[in-house]
């Protein structure tokens, strides 16, 4: 009875992946109300470089998307902390990803070479898309450029 509830679960994720029509809203408050999309922000939210950043994730596959711009050429420095024992995360910089596999420990550090005027996305992520137990996931994102 189990096997056939997860395939029903796998047929139902799968088909809704499949749906052109099936989209996300981009406005956070558009989706006030439904649990599924509250967790997962597709649009860039901006960011000053040495400003304490707090988000949470609240659902399992969710991220927080960030984008920051670079206000000298230097080196991205971006420290993301979080209370292991409540999840795992996943820092993403442009395209570099940082995490502490097999390990489960923050904080997670991340280095990026940047220009001046230049945008670069940040993004901290689930890093246990697969577990389907409740998710509640506070964390602490800072950055700096030296």
């Amino acid at each position: 009875m189990k096997q056939l509830a997860i395939l029903v679960c796998l047929l139902v994720s799968m088909s809704a992946c499949r749906s052109d029509s099936a989209r996300l809203p981009t406005d956070p408050s558009a989706s006030s109300g439904q649990t599924a999309t509250t967790a997962v922000l597709s649009v860039p939210s901006p960011i000053t470089l040495g400003k304490e950043v707090s988000g949470v994730l609240n659902l399992h596959g969710a991220e927080r998307v960030y984008e920051l711009t670079a206000v000298s050429d230097g080196t991205l420095i971006a420290r993301v902390a979080w209370v292991p024992a409540q999840g795992r995360l996943q820092l993403d910089l442009a395209d570099e990803i940082f995490a502490n596999f097999p390990d489960n420990r923050s904080p997670i550090v991340g280095e990026l070479p940047v220009l001046a005027g230049r945008k670069y996305r940040i993004r901290i992520s689930d890093g246990a898309p697969w577990d389907y137990d409740e998710l509640n996931l506070p964390f602490v994102l800072t950055t700096s450029i030296k």
